[in-house]
């Protein structure tokens, strides 16, 4: 959750015109399902931007961008045959792009945290940390982050990487252009980086006993980043404990 959201910090820095907006919220119930809700919106310079970067070979982003999901040739079907290996399916999805802006909006049912993981990892392509929720002995539960809830079958089946070769003098003035080119785009874009918000909401089936969150609302906790603290984004990781009456999660 933590890379995905410093590649969408990235790419908010990024932004020549318009800006980014992301929220998410998830939902449980007291069996430990519920919704996962999804909405980003971008402008469509910030996509060619952004894929721009991504294919520049030694431009030095390929760490950063390889996490940020890739809208514009989203698979609806092929995500919906995934999800349902996870006991996860689509309640609603919609993708268009107007007046200059893309929006993506989905809302996603989760049978388990299991499935919750696999909403959020295939959704935005960061499979490495998702959402653990255990019982604690007076009966309470906490709500943390975890790594590596599913491992998927493209990541098990994944081929083996070609032996690296050593690169000759054209290969060093391509990346070095690359690069040059990279860092000339990126300065005349950070300035243009004051409009920022990436939203995290997490509603618990139980009173909240206490939260790291900068906002509770009843048993919602909520998130936010922007300009002016992003700086501060590393120790976003959501930790809730709330009460277990009625509540039977595995």
């Amino acid at each position: 959750m933590r890379k995905l959201i410093i590649s969408l910090l990235l790419a908010v820095t990024l932004a020549a015109t318009g800006c980014m907006q992301m929220e998410m919220a998830t939902e449980f119930a007291k069996d430990g399902s519920g919704i996962f809700r999804f909405v980003m919106s971008m402008s469509t310079e910030v996509e060619e931007a952004l894929d721009e970067l991504s294919n520049m070979e030694g431009a030095g982003m390929d760490g950063e961008m390889e996490e940020m999901p890739d809208f514009a040739n989203f698979d609806k079907k092929d995500l919906e045959k995934k999800l349902s290996k996870y006991d996860a399916k689509f309640k609603s999805y919609s993708n268009k792009v107007e007046n200059g802006k893309r929006t993506v909006s989905m809302e996603i049912a989760f049978g388990d945290l299991r499935g919750l993981h696999a909403a959020m990892a295939l959704t935005m392509d960061d499979s490495e940390e998702g959402v653990a929720i255990e019982k604690q002995e007076d009966g309470s539960y906490l709500l943390h982050t975890a790594e590596n809830l599913v491992v998927f079958e493209e990541e098990v089946a994944a081929e083996p990487e070609e032996p690296a070769k050593e690169p000759s003098m054209e290969d060093m003035q391509a990346a070095m252009a690359n690069a040059g080119k990279s860092m000339e785009l990126m300065g005349k874009l950070m300035a243009h980086s004051s409009e920022l918000a990436v939203i995290m909401e997490i509603t618990v089936p139980g009173d909240v006993i206490e939260h790291n969150a900068p906002v509770l609302d009843g048993r919602t906790c909520r998130w936010e980043i922007n300009s002016q603290n992003m700086m501060q984004m590393e120790s976003f990781d959501p930790r809730i404990r709330f009460e277990g009456k009625g509540v039977n999660i595995k």
